[in-house]
């Protein structure tokens, strides 16, 4: 899944409203909207087995891959290699992409067996789709922030064991609108807490992210902790041809229960509307812009979905489209305002979400060997986690309002499966 980009920033205040109950916490949030106004990203390089990072080659006027990331050439710079590659650190995707336009300019070669180019079949927001299959890479990563830029490799965590990247054809329209989408699976998290400073957003600056190991001082200790299960999606994946080396992949993090575990006792989300109230495990994915809940989840708390996927009981005042899409394509998806929604914490009150926005779209995986489906119950995006934004004009879409996010940190902490938070404004 990959997320909305929004450009355009217009500040209100924090809406954010904390009571303290001793020894509990009681958390609302107020004013979150639709689409949220960053994402976050890393810096990668990769390389062959122990060899230096792979670079593309320099050009009079700058750097090669420099030029296919949109920065503009320049004339006095040297020619000098460039093997920094800006990627989104995305917990949704269950492995790492490099987009055609970037593993060209790399040198990457792609995997063949049998003599046969492999081909890669995942499953995202705009259904299925076919990826490249890289050689076998290491990976390492740095900090990303609107102060670093990823050229120093003395910044770089050791890289991890080789494995096979995703790669995407060029020309899809996510690259058409934004230039080279790489994307930062689940692999490179294993082991690690994703760690996401959200207060330079509100200076208009990006979001600096790090990877750290647990028990680094960096981490801050979070004011609540939402539990979390890691749930794996290979089986709903395909490689042909058949027997040839799969793509390295990790399971993804989920608020709530494991739904292919019926042993899994993590607390669920649950959402609230009119008085009906419904739970639901949902993807936790900072690649995705937008909250969403599938149609059958949406229907569990009254709300009345049309053939043509308009919403039919519920006011025009409290109703919203975005364009959301894939590789393939993009739609406007129809979005609501419901009563709540709450985040089970580890210890004391839920974090509960006030009048808040969710798209309503299903979201549906195949396991190809048995035939068996499966629908998420929800998507959590990172307009509930960081600040978020107001659009209009769906496919051409525009800022109207933007609020500032309630939290000063968040933390995704892949061993001991939670997500961590920090609240605006607190020590």
């Amino acid at each position: 899944m990959h997320g909305l980009q929004i450009l355009g920033r217009r500040w209100s205040g924090l809406l954010a409203c904390l009571a303290i109950a001793s020894p509990t916490w009681a958390v609302d949030v107020q004013g979150v909207l639709p689409a949220s106004m960053d994402q976050p990203r890393i810096y990668l390089a990769v390389s062959r087995g122990d060899g230096p990072p792979l670079a593309a080659k320099g050009e009079a006027g700058g750097d090669a891959l420099a030029a296919l990331m949109g920065e503009k050439p320049d004339k006095n710079r040297p020619p000098t290699p460039n093997f920094t590659i800006e990627a989104f650190l995305d917990t949704g995707a269950s492995g790492t992409m490099l987009a055609k336009s970037t593993a060209d300019a790399l040198g990457v070669k792609a995997a063949v067996f049998d003599g046969k180019p492999i081909t890669f079949y995942d499953v995202g927001v705009a259904g299925k789709e076919a990826f490249g299959v890289t050689e076998p890479l290491r990976l390492r990563c740095a900090e990303y922030s609107g102060k670093t830029d990823g050229t120093d490799i003395g910044q770089y965590a050791a890289p991890l064991k080789a494995g096979q990247l995703k790669t995407r054809s060029a020309g899809g329209i996510l690259e058409q609108l934004g230039g080279a989408l790489d994307i930062a699976g689940t692999p490179l998290m294993q082991g690690r807490v994703m760690v996401v400073d959200c207060r330079p957003v509100a200076e208009f600056d990006k979001l600096r992210t790090r990877l750290l190991m647990p028990g680094d001082k960096e981490i801050p200790k979070p004011d609540v902790a939402v539990p979390l299960s890691m749930v794996d999606f290979d089986r709903f994946t395909q490689t042909e041809p058949k027997n040839a080396p799969k793509v390295d992949s990790a399971p993804n993090p989920m608020v709530g229960p494991n739904p292919f575990d019926k042993t899994d006792r993590t607390q669920p989300v649950t959402i609230g509307h009119k008085g009906k109230t419904t739970t639901l495990t949902m993807l936790l994915d900072t690649g995705s812009a937008a909250t969403m809940i599938s149609v059958a989840k949406a229907k569990a708390i009254g709300i009345e979905i049309g053939e043509d996927g308009k919403i039919k009981n519920i006011p025009a005042k409290d109703q919203f489209s975005l364009p959301i899409g894939g590789i393939g394509g993009s739609a406007d998806v129809a979005g609501c305002f419901i009563d709540s929604l709450q985040l089970p914490s580890t210890a004391g009150e839920p974090i509960r979400y006030v009048k808040t926005p969710v798209l309503i779209k299903d979201i549906t995986v195949i396991d190809e060997a048995t035939g068996e489906s499966f629908t998420l119950d929800g998507v959590l995006g990172m307009n509930y986690l960081v600040a978020s934004a107001s659009v209009s004009g769906g496919m051409n879409a525009g800022v109207e309002d933007i609020h500032d996010g309630p939290f000063s940190f968040f933390f995704v902490d892949f061993p001991r499966k939670t997500l961590g938070l920090k609240m605006m404004g607190l020590k």
